[in-house]
């Protein structure tokens, strides 16, 4: 796993132009993203303290971890590129930076700093177990990959108001509907949407997020691209041309609140989890190949698996289709591709009766999947031989010659 794509630093002079004056790479494209970068990268230039801010915005192409310091005068922004949407980690990095190196450093270039940061992030490593090992300046920090992704620390109801309709914000989220989230401070704002992500927990949210601090951000005014959160500053006209299907107004609040609607929420989310699992899992145990070749999991017997006061309970039959298109759905179906029950699936299935269901494209398929496979269980053998036996039985009923090299071996 790279953890990190790119760094990109940004001066902005007292007149407020800005300029790029680092990339590494050097060669780190982003031509199409360049104004969108420029506008967020200062988003507290307005405020009385301007440096030692840390923040995230997104691009169309990247999750972005801003850093506004102060070094011999020049104002700069660092922001580093990432596929990995976990503002906890990278935050805390910068902040480490920011306490027990800047802080207390001295003579120093900008561009020291940059290495310094680059260095520590690109040994980030995860092993087979899922555990993540994350550098700090002073420190190491270690923590369960999948938890980075979630946001279950983050409470909405320290941004929302308790009359908040969660249920139907938590719909929107799962089916491609736009919550549109207003707010007056960039901490507060990037905060309350990290909190609207934990409705969907257990799934790990992956749809498009167009946060930015600036209302003149050309996303906010483009009709062609779709997202499933928006989060802009408050000053920001209402009427944005986006398909926008809630609107809500974050503001912090110290006072300790309850919402019954938003309990109900969490436990739809946690039933429907274990709903898709269960058919998930369901579907292995006719065809083990179900999900590797693509065919859908929600199919049309879900009346079979779900009751209508299941469904009521959760999303009904066009909502788990809408969801089954998601970015968050799919991210989640990768991830448990190779799961130990698909091993078991594999082991218990009849080779012969498997592979005459299949049609010519659906075997070709399978032959180029079973090295991915064989390489998800090292060291199994019994697993090799059965892929094996998949193998030479798909030649036989494909006609074709075996004078490629034995993948599975």
């Amino acid at each position: 796993m790279a953890f990190l794509e790119g760094i990109v630093v940004l001066e902005r002079s007292s007149n407020g132009f800005v300029r790029i004056v680092l990339s590494d790479p050097s060669d780190f494209c982003l031509v199409a993203q360049l104004e969108v970068v420029s506008l967020c990268s200062f988003p507290f230039f307005s405020s009385e303290s301007k440096s030692d801010k840390i923040f995230t915005f997104t691009t169309d192409s990247y999750y972005c971890y801003g850093y506004n310091v102060l070094i011999s005068g020049s104002f700069y922004s660092i922001v580093l590129f990432a596929n990995y949407l976990m503002p906890n980690l990278y935050k805390m990095l910068l902040k480490n930076i920011d306490m027990f190196f800047v802080k207390q450093c001295i003579g120093f270039d900008i561009k020291y700093l940059v290495s310094i940061i680059k260095t520590l992030v690109i040994q980030w490593t995860v092993d087979p177990n899922n555990d993540m090992c994350a550098y700090m300046f002073d420190s190491t920090y270690k923590v369960k990959a999948p938890k980075c992704l979630l946001f279950d620390e983050y409470d909405p109801l320290s941004y929302f108001s308790c009359t908040t309709e969660f249920i139907n914000v938590w719909k929107c989220l799962m089916t491609k509907k736009t919550v549109l989230v207003m707010c007056d401070s960039p901490e507060i704002l990037e905060d309350s949407i990290y909190s609207l992500l934990s409705l969907v927990t257990p799934f790990v949210f992956k749809d498009p997020i167009l946060l930015t601090y600036n209302k003149y951000d050309p996303r906010l005014y483009d009709n062609s691209k779709s997202y499933s959160i928006i989060g802009v500053v408050s000053s920001t006209d209402i009427s944005i041309p986006h398909s926008v299907h809630i609107v809500l107004h974050a503001s912090k609040t110290s006072i300790k609140l309850s919402s019954q609607e938003l309990i109900i929420t969490k436990k739809k989310a946690s039933l429907l989890y274990e709903i898709i699992c269960h058919i998930s899992d369901r579907n292995l145990e006719t065809d083990p190949y179900h999900e590797l070749l693509g065919f859908p999991i929600i199919g049309e017997d879900i009346n079979d698996i779900m009751s209508s006061e299941m469904k009521r309970k959760t999303l009904n039959y066009q909502e788990l289709k809408t969801f089954e298109s998601t970015k968050t759905f799919q991210g989640w179906s990768i991830s448990r591709r190779f799961r130990s029950i698909v091993r078991d699936a594999f082991l218990s299935s009849s080779a012969k009766e498997l592979m005459v269901k299949k049609t010519t494209d659906e075997l070709k398929a399978i032959l180029k999947y079973i090295p991915f496979i064989i390489k998800a269980y090292p060291n199994d053998n019994h697993l090799k031989s059965v892929f094996k036996n998949h193998r030479r039985i798909i030649l036989e009923i494909t006609g074709s010659n075996s004078d490629a090299s034995d993948d599975s071996e």
